[in-house]
């Protein structure tokens, strides 16, 4: 009988590895064709597709709506379900696929009608900017129409069968970024829960604005905003995916102080780490135009790149171009009007149907007032308004013409053109270095600062306009030959008429990043921008770390701990000990100075504010008393409790030898697929977990989940790509990418530059013939059917 069970045991694994064996070749046929010829319906001519060693293409094309064609094609090879979840995110129909999971994010897409915009922004797009995004669509039809084999892996798993590619999908990408990078709905919701328990100083001490301007949050203004707080407050917040952290770092130094002698550029945009990355990296070479850097698939156009004369890069501004209105019902007619300073008004109103998985659906009415649309998921009425709700919408054309700007006239006028989402702008050619602050924000009454919601009928509810393409701030070769930004203010007030922001990132980042500019003792070269892109020297902790020591904890493990703090360097490297006493020490802190004073509230707040944490334990330390004591604590208690509380935490992670601690041990980039890493047993394949170096407030950004989160520690948002532009050479470009150009996760790029980004190293676009290695370069010609 055993002998029997052993045999049918064993004939059983062997069924299963032939299966699985069967089931890796089924999908192995669905990567893409790289090499030989294949007909590309709507080409005008042949076009050839020259893919190096790690899967980087390079389009030769006799015209540019050829190359848009081709570029479709590639992106559809390489990243279909990409672009098949991005378009279905910005039309509201994720649960079509994922079910009542992403339900809240399609009532959202469909409460702010970015379908419905982006299709009458269609109407207003310039000729030669039509032209581009159809011949991109026709590349993406003409692969969907006839695919190298099956689809990538993701459709098999959730039978999806994609629908063609409209040009309004390309369109849509711009509106999802714009939701992204526009986060003060976010901060105003954040702002009135807090008002519910905190004075608004003690507010302002929990959320410093890190600007010179006047404090924003008060009394006056949180009068103005009355009723409106406590509705504002009581919204959930919007789910995730919707807002986003947002950082990221960019310089431009004038040829006077480059060893080239002609200016370089540098940039590393931050975003939310995953795989596939955001960004796709693709050369095209016409007899009009050559455009090298990151494309962005479903997008024709490159959004960071050269065209062989000049070179750009984005950081986000952080402006406020968001106010949330809390809207009065009329008592006459509550559902179907609401009350403004001019009177009463009707809400406009849209029925549509979500499908879901399954073949059923949930109805949803859609509410749009005078301020903008109603928010989902809320029992009381609050609207958005939000500037970048409009039909006319130039962005598109703004990349177009920046992707063929050459000279300062060409970039002013591209930047003008610009409306969303809100971006510092770096540029530069072989003369000039250059930045602006891009896109449309609001023009609100005199007096309001649009820190705080209002309610529809106060009188400076609804904005006065936006501004108009003229009012840009500009800034060209500035007298010490040095433009910087790592989110921080950009340009003085002086600079633009109209309020931007009211709120920045914390000054660290920004300060090392200056500092490692300016300090250098030799010319700047690629090198010295390199080292700055890949620093994890933490400022933040040069700032705190002098009160930590000064902490007397009662424990032997917090001794010894505050031993090893004392012992480091403040740079967040994966195999120091420093960084995570560090960074738990501030989490700890963060709650000895608040969790008394804000109660439930505390675990939504719950952060390592550098501005609040320097100035508790400076000149506002009546924080560090706890409110929950009858005595008076002061700040050695609250620095000695930060610090044994941190040990112990540690200790739990990581084991009782201090000696033993590593950064690299928490702080660990996932890395996940950005739908298959739900799926168990699928995520063992399409996953790449890695220890990284850096922080929170470090040039080469390891932004983590944050204290109130299971995994704390984990590095979620950072650099995804990183790119370096010496003027005197674009050829020579250096770039970095967090992952590979495959969405694939069978393919050898699928991750294949991921270790060289984590560790500091760069690549080159191919484009002369001495940069190309014939050693795993692939050619395709696509020709016309």
């Amino acid at each position: 009988m055993l002998r029997w069970t052993g045999r049918l045991l064993l004939a059983f694994l062997l069924l299963l590895a032939i299966a699985a064996a069967g089931g890796f070749l089924y999908l192995r046929q669905s990567l893409p064709q790289t090499e030989g010829e294949r007909g590309l319906a709507a080409l005008d001519a042949a076009v050839e597709v020259t893919r190096d060693a790690h899967g980087v293409p390079t389009i030769r094309a006799q015209g540019m709506a050829d190359a848009y064609r081709a570029l479709g094609f590639l992106h559809a090879q390489d990243r279909l379900w990409q672009m098949e979840t991005a378009r279905r995110f910005g039309r509201g129909t994720l649960s079509e696929v994922a079910g009542r999971a992403t339900l809240r994010i399609d009532r959202f897409a469909r409460a702010l009608d970015l379908e419905g915009m982006t299709r009458r922004q269609m109407d207003g797009l310039p000729d030669e900017v039509r032209v581009a995004v159809d011949a991109y669509a026709e590349g993406v039809n003409a692969f969907l129409a006839a695919p190298d084999g099956p689809l990538p892996p993701e459709f098999l798993l959730t039978g999806v069968e994609p629908a063609p590619w409209e040009p309004l999908d390309s369109l849509l990408w711009g509106k999802l970024m714009a939701l992204q990078l526009s986060g003060d709905w976010r901060t105003e919701q954040e702002k009135s829960k807090l008002l519910q328990r905190l004075p608004p100083a003690r507010v302002a001490d929990l959320m410093p604005s890190y600007s010179d301007s006047p404090a924003s949050l008060t009394a006056e203004e949180v009068a103005a905003a009355g009723p409106a707080l406590e509705r504002v407050a009581a919204l959930p917040f919007p789910p995730d995916g919707l807002t986003a952290e947002s950082a990221s770092n960019a310089w431009a130094v004038a040829g006077s102080r480059t060893e080239s002698g002609a200016p370089m550029l540098a940039n590393d945009p931050h975003l939310r780490l995953a795989l596939p990355p955001p960004w796709y990296l693709a050369r095209i070479e016409t007899p009009e135009l050559t455009l090298v850097g990151a494309t962005a698939p479903g997008v024709p156009f490159h959004i960071i790149g050269h065209n062989g004369e000049a070179a750009w890069g984005l950081t986000t501004t952080h402006a406020d171009t968001m106010d949330l209105i809390a809207l009065a019902p009329d008592p006459e007619a509550p559902e179907q009007r609401y009350l403004t300073a001019e009177g009463s008004r009707l809400y406009r109103t849209e029925t549509e149907e979500i499908p879901l998985r399954g073949g059923e659906s949930e109805t949803f009415e859609r509410r749009w007032t005078l301020f903008g649309p109603v928010l989902p998921d809320q029992q009381r009425d609050v609207a958005l308004q939000w500037s970048a709700l409009r039909d006319r919408d130039d962005t598109p054309s703004a990349l177009y013409r920046l992707n063929r700007a050459k000279s300062v006239e060409a970039f002013q006028a591209a930047a003008r053109l610009f409306d969303a989402p809100v971006q510092n702008l770096f540029w530069a050619n072989g003369e000039s270095v250059a930045t602006a602050v891009v896109g449309r924000f609001p023009i609100r009454a005199e007096g309001r600062n649009g820190a705080l919601p209002r309610i529809s009928t106060a009188e400076d509810a609804r904005w006065l306009g936006i501004t108009a393409p003229e009012a840009v701030p500009v800034a060209i070769d500035p007298p010490n030959g040095l433009i910087a930004n790592a989110n921080n203010r950009i340009l003085t007030a002086e600079a633009s008429p109209y309020r931007i922001a009211g709120d920045w990132q914390p000054p660290h980042r920004y300060a090392r990043v200056r500092e490692m500019l300016e300090s250098a003792e030799r010319p700047h070269d690629a090198a010295l921008s390199a080292a700055v892109q890949t620093d994890a020297t933490s400022r933040f902790a040069s700032a705190l770390v002098p009160h930590l020591l000064r902490a007397q904890p009662t424990t032997e493990a917090g001794r010894r701990a505050l031993a090893r703090l004392a012992a480091w360097d403040h740079v967040m490297a994966v195999d120091a000990a420093g960084p995570a006493i560090f960074a738990a020490a501030a989490d700890e802190l963060a709650r000895v100075l608040a969790e008394d004073d804000l109660g439930p509230a505390f675990m939504d707040w719950w952060r390592a504010e550098p501005g609040f944490l320097e100035a508790a334990l400076t000149d506002k330390r009546d924080w560090c008393d706890d409110l929950r004591t009858p005595g008076t604590e002061d700040c050695i208690w609250a620095l000695s409790a930060a610090v044994d509380r941190a040990a112990a935490r540690l200790a739990e992670r990581l084991g009782e030898d201090v000696a033993l601690w590593r950064w690299g041990d928490l702080h660990v980039a996932r890395m996940g697929h950005t739908t298959l890493t739900f799926i168990p047993v699928v995520n063992w394949l399409t996953d790449r977990p890695l220890e990284t170096p850096g922080g929170d407030h470090t040039p080469n950004r390891g932004q983590t989940r944050g204290p109130a989160s299971d995994d704390a520690f984990s590095h979620v948002h950072g650099a995804g790509m990183r790119v370096i532009y010496d003027l005197a050479d674009l050829d020579r470009s250096d770039f970095a990418l967090a992952g590979g150009q495959s969405g694939h996760f069978l393919s050898p790029h699928y991750a294949d530059r991921l270790v060289d980004w984590r560790d500091g190293r760069y690549f080159r676009i191919p484009g002369r013939s001495d940069d190309i290695d014939e050693r795993g370069f692939s050619r395709l010609i696509l020709r016309p059917e």
